[in-house]
C-alpha cells in the first residue's frame, strides 16, 4: 500500500475520517469529518481532544454536552461509581472545605457527620440541664407545655425564682415547701384566695 503520509486522502474514500482542514494536527482543535464532509462532534489538536467543540486552551479533554458512564469514572484520587463518590485513599474534600468522613465526639472541623455520629451525640444530650448549655437558638424565652404534658420535678428538685434565688418551690420527700427569702411574699387574687385541708 502507498504511503499516505502528506498527502490528502481523495474525498471518494468515504469511509475514511479526516480533519475539517485536510491538514495535519495542530495546536488549533479541527473537527473530523469523514470523506463525504459529514461532521462529527469530535475536534482533535496536537494539545487536546474535544467532544462538542474544541477543546479550551490547557484542557486534553474538554466536553461540550453529557456524558454518561457505564462502570465507574475515576478523576485523580475521586472514584465515581453509581451514586457512590469515594477515595481511592484519603478522603473526599467537598468545595466548601468539609470533609466526607466519619464524624467523632468532640471534633469541630468541617466534616458531613454520619447517621451514627448523629444518632449518638442527639443521645448523648439528653438532660435539660445539656440541652440549655448548648444555647438558645431558637430566638425564643419561653418554654411553652403542651395540653396533658407535665414539668416533672424529683424529690428535692427545685424551681427556683429570682436572681438570688427568692423564691423556691420543692418537695424534700416529705413535705412540700414552698421557701421565700424576700422581705414578703403577695398572693393577690382579683376575686378570692381559698385555703383547703385534707383530712
Amino acid at each position: 500500500m502507498a504511503a499516505l503520509t502528506n498527502t490528502q486522502i481523495s474525498v471518494t474514500y468515504v469511509g475514511l475520517l479526516k480533519t475539517s482542514a485536510n491538514t495535519v494536527l495542530s495546536s488549533s482543535g479541527q473537527q473530523i469529518t469523514d470523506g463525504e464532509g459529514n461532521n462529527s462532534i469530535l475536534f482533535l489538536s496536537t494539545a487536546g481532544v474535544g467532544i462538542g467543540g474544541a477543546a479550551s486552551s490547557g484542557k486534553e479533554l474538554d466536553v461540550t454536552g453529557n456524558v454518561l458512564v457505564t462502570g465507574d469514572l475515576q478523576v485523580d484520587n475521586i472514584n465515581i461509581d453509581g451514586n457512590t463518590i469515594s477515595a481511592t485513599s484519603g478522603v473526599v474534600t467537598l468545595a466548601n472545605g468539609a470533609i466526607a468522613t466519619t464524624q467523632s465526639q468532640n471534633d469541630n472541623s468541617t466534616k458531613i457527620a454520619t447517621t451514627a455520629y448523629v444518632d449518638t451525640a442527639i443521645n448523648a444530650i439528653d438532660t435539660l440541664a445539656e440541652i440549655l448549655a448548648i444555647g438558645n437558638t431558637t430566638g425564643g424565652t419561653d418554654i411553652a407545655v403542651s395540653a396533658n404534658d407535665d414539668i416533672t420535678f424529683t424529690d428535692t428538685s427545685k424551681a427556683i425564682f429570682g436572681a438570688g434565688s427568692d423564691l423556691q418551690i420543692y418537695h424534700n420527700g416529705s413535705q412540700d415547701r414552698i421557701e421565700s427569702s424576700s422581705s414578703f411574699m403577695i398572693l393577690e387574687s382579683s376575686n378570692f384566695i381559698r385555703y383547703r385541708r385534707w383530712f
